[in-house]
Formats: structure tokens, sequence, C-alpha cells
């Protein structure tokens, strides 16, 4: 999950200026879905980490993860 993060982060700062947009969307709708699917794609999986054991979630690789993901979530939002 973390390469994943690591992954949605490089697309976003790659495709924050022009982001990819289906042909039949206007450039803002297009730019918000793109983001949008971004947030799915890291949201789906945090919430589903955050229902497991809390000793799992205070491993320091877990800690490092919900950091990582705060911070995209942020930049995603201010996109928005």
């Amino acid at each position: 999950y973390g390469q994943d993060l690591k992954v949605v982060q490089e697309l976003f700062l790659q495709y924050r200026d022009s982001p990819p947009v289906a042909w039949n969307l206007p450039p803002i709708a297009g730019a918000l879905t793109w983001c949008r699917g971004l947030v799915e794609r890291i949201k789906i999986p945090m919430v589903k980490l955050e229902q497991l054991d809390r000793t799992i979630l205070e491993r320091e690789e877990a800690k490092e993860v919900t950091k990582v993901y705060a911070t995209i979530i942020a930049s995603l939002q201010e996109y928005e």
C-alpha cells in the first residue's frame, strides 16, 4: 500500500497541470474526475487498514504510511 501511495503521489505531481481527461468531459470536470479517482484509489485501502487491529497501526511502517496518506489527501483536496 505504501508503494501505491508513492505511485499516486508521482501521478499527481506529473499530471496536475494537465491531467488526463476523458474526451467527453469539459476540462475542469475532467480534472476533478481524475483527482477524485486518485483520492478513491488511496482512500479505500486506508479505510480497510484503519479497521484492522490498533497494534498494526502503531507500527512504524503504518505510521509512515498514515503520514504520507494525509499529505497526499491534503494536496488532492487543495487541487479540487
